[in-house]
């Protein structure tokens, strides 16, 4: 009885293994890579969004203190806490967020927040481009009444130094 043996193998079993293997630790790796680049990319789409929302809502209050009161403001130098914020400067969009008001809402003290929000209001020229009043009876912007147009700013600054700003205009109709 004749056994065949196998003949001498060369090994090629172990150099495919090889090279499988570093094909699916490449791919490891790679996939590991995506995964840290597309969390961090989540990481700063959700603090812009925070930024955003947080600027929104300082918009909004300063839009609801301007309008809020039954006669027009009078405009100021600086802001009070907590007050209606019309900064008495010419609204050649200068950034001066510093004279502004923080923002008190109750979204901003919920839980550890390191985002700095303040907001301001200028008052608009009512005229319209040829130099006519807006309501023409001589006398309403003395006496308080008529339309007044204010210009809201509100920033959002986290502690890396991310800023978002935003800017609205509304009107107020004194009678």
């Amino acid at each position: 009885m004749r056994r065949n043996f196998p003949r001498r193998q060369s090994g090629a079993a172990l150099f495919i293994a090889l090279i499988m293997l570093l094909i699916i630790t490449l791919l490891a790796v790679s996939s590991a890579r995506e995964v840290t680049l597309e969390y961090r990319m989540t990481g700063n789409f959700l603090e812009q969004q925070r930024l955003l929302n947080a600027a929104e809502s300082a918009l909004r209050e300063g839009e609801r203190s301007i309008t809020a009161p039954a006669k027009p403001l009078n405009a100021t130098t600086t802001c009070a806490p907590k007050k209606p914020c019309l900064l008495d400067q010419d609204p050649e969009y200068k950034q001066v967020f510093e004279k502004g008001v923080a923002y008190g809402g109750a979204d901003n003290n919920e839980g550890p927040s390191n985002i700095d929000i303040t907001w301001y209001a200028v008052p608009l020229p009512a005229d319209i481009p040829n130099g006519q009043a807006e309501d023409p009876e001589y006398g309403n912007l003395m006496q308080g009444i008529g339309t007044f147009r204010y210009e809201v700013n509100s920033e959002s600054r986290n502690a890396q130094g991310e800023t978002t700003r935003l800017r609205s205009t509304t009107a107020k109709v004194f009678n």
